[in-house]
């Protein structure tokens, strides 16, 4: 089940409609972003969660798959991004939670503690046209860059500036991003990663060649 991030301003309106409650009850794939935290702390809001429904047994004794699970919040699959964090420090988190207030369609693919999994996870799923691209934020970026780029349709570019971010959208249909936050100041990647957001959304909307391309590569 993918994690589904709830930031400061979804539970303000969740504990407007709940009353004077004081409680606010989360789903089993549901998780606070830092400000929604530090929101339920200043509200002194008790946070419970669902409890996880059980997985039905098949026949042979074994769980049967679980439930599929939208994992995409305000967004439909082929418009968001998918997101694999590495080591992420509260800077990063920070982040994360400045992107969903910017609006940026994300959808957590930081399933397990192996970011080469979750990359390899992310990277099938832009190439076969369920996100419209991928960001990766590790501390540094070259090992990413060459794991992406070895899966079929991806292109995948480390970000450095804006102007280089805007340049291998424009020239090459970028659809992976790398950043490194090690080495990077929040403002930096906010920019980079909002750079990135805004470029794919354009090609979406205005490149039906590009679409027609990458739809043939899928039927290959």
């Amino acid at each position: 089940m993918r994690k589904v991030w709830i930031t400061a301003d979804v539970l303000a309106k969740r504990l407007k409609e709940g009353g004077k409650s004081g409680i606010v009850e989360l789903a089993c794939n549901e998780f606070l972003t830092p400000n929604a935290v530090d929101l339920a702390d200043l509200r002194h809001v008790t946070v419970k969660r669902a409890t996880p429904a059980a997985v039905p047994k098949a026949l042979n004794g074994k769980p049967d798959a679980a439930p599929k699970v939208d994992r995409i919040a305000k967004a439909a699959p082929k418009t968001a991004i998918g997101l694999v964090l590495d080591r992420p420090t509260e800077k990063v988190r920070g982040l994360v939670d400045a992107m969903f207030r910017d609006g940026v369609p994300l959808a957590d693919y930081t399933l397990e503690t192996c970011w080469i999994r979750n990359t390899r996870a992310l990277c099938a799923a832009v190439a076969a046209g369920e996100l419209v691209g991928g960001v990766v934020i590790r501390p540094y970026a070259v090992e990413a860059v060459m794991l992406a780029n070895k899966v079929r349709g991806i292109r995948a570019v480390q970000g450095t500036t804006r102007a280089a971010v805007a340049a291998a959208l424009r020239q090459f249909k970028a659809n992976v991003l790398v950043v490194e936050h090690a080495v990077s100041t929040f403002h930096e990647i906010r920019v980079l990663l909002a750079t990135f957001a805004a470029g794919l959304a354009a090609l979406v909307e205005s490149n039906p060649l590009l679409n027609a391309v990458a739809e043939l590569e899928r039927s290959a």
